[in-house]
């Protein structure tokens, strides 16, 4: 019996206009380690995988972005003009990021650091926190307190939003499952732990 927890996070878009472009740097394309795996009209999914002792070459984030870590480490990070900054990822962090951004980063850790980054084609309004602090002076504002209930099949913990835009994390108990989407809203599912994704007719 497969008793892992799964944690499965739901982004929610709505359309909006492209965004402009910011031409510095290489772009994420022409970065070894980012690997263009989905992208349609709304978002273009990178896997990024950086091996130990390895790291990015300077390059630049032309949309917003959404950050999952699937598997966390130990990173230098350098940004132009800025102090570089060490720090420690673990696995289910999500982040925004502005655009545009131009960074690089080096993994000092003894683990392969696995992330994904989803490109928002269309311009985001402005962020706000849900149930998770992504706007340090900006108050929460969850929508329904997470229930702690050992015995409930899963907990949908919205994280952000723009107007545009819903992080929403789950987790999901072993053996137990949970609904996913909204009817007003397409959906991109991003697996952080190993689950099965099946919609409401089995397939």
């Amino acid at each position: 019996m497969n008793t892992k927890t799964g944690l499965v996070l739901l982004l929610l878009i709505l359309p909006w206009p492209l965004a402009a472009q910011e031409q510095q740097a290489v772009s994420i394309d022409q970065e070894p380690h980012h690997h263009l795996v989905f992208q349609n009209e709304y978002v273009e999914v990178h896997q990024i995988l950086l091996p130990p002792g390895d790291g990015f070459k300077l390059h630049r984030h032309d949309q917003d972005e959404i950050s999952v870590v699937i598997t966390g480490g130990e990173s230098i990070g350098h940004t132009p003009g800025k102090p570089d900054r060490q720090g420690k990822s673990t696995s289910g962090r999500i982040g925004f990021g502005r655009s545009p951004r131009v960074h690089s980063s080096h993994n000092i850790g003894n683990t392969t650091i696995h992330n994904v980054a989803v490109s928002l084609l269309h311009p985001q309004g402005e962020v706000r926190n849900l149930c998770k602090k992504q706007i340090e002076d900006q108050p929460l504002n969850c929508p329904a307190e997470p229930t702690a209930n050992a015995n409930a099949p899963y907990i949908a913990e919205p994280q952000f939003e723009t107007d545009q835009t819903r992080a929403v994390l789950t987790v999901v108990r072993p053996g137990q499952s949970a609904p996913i989407g909204e009817a007003d809203r397409d959906q991109l599912v991003i697996a952080i732990d190993e689950v099965v994704i099946a919609s409401t007719e089995g397939s």
